[in-house]
């Protein structure tokens, strides 16, 4: 029988801590990240995989990595990748384009 691994994580003191993933039916990795006491921290890449637009790419890989900070998201960069399958000698794939985003997010605390 096989198995696969499908999310990982950790917990301390009934917490989340250390690496968290998560990995689709094909074993890709689509979302990994830290955990430190309860609340994200460090980054956390958030991978998707679908169909491209282009006419000539056969697949768009989407990349956000988030950085946080006491829990809370800072700043984010995305990169989008379109891609065509290269059939030849050794199954490949060929960048058409790439696209990277910039985000950065503010939070304001709510007074009592």
């Amino acid at each position: 029988m096989d198995t696969l691994e499908a999310i990982r994580y950790n917990i301390k003191n009934g917490k989340l801590e250390g690496t968290w993933q998560i990995k689709d039916r094909k074993g890709k990795v689509l979302e990994k990240g830290e955990y430190k006491n309860g609340q994200k921290s460090g980054t956390r890449e958030v991978i998707s995989y679908s169909e491209s637009e282009l006419k000539e790419a056969n697949e768009q890989v989407r990349v956000e990595i988030i950085h946080f900070k006491n829990g809370e998201p800072k700043k984010s960069i995305t990169t989008i990748e379109d891609k065509v399958f290269v059939w030849e000698e050794t199954f490949d794939s060929q960048l058409i384009r790439k696209q990277i985003v910039i985000k950065r997010f503010k939070h304001f605390a709510v007074k009592k």
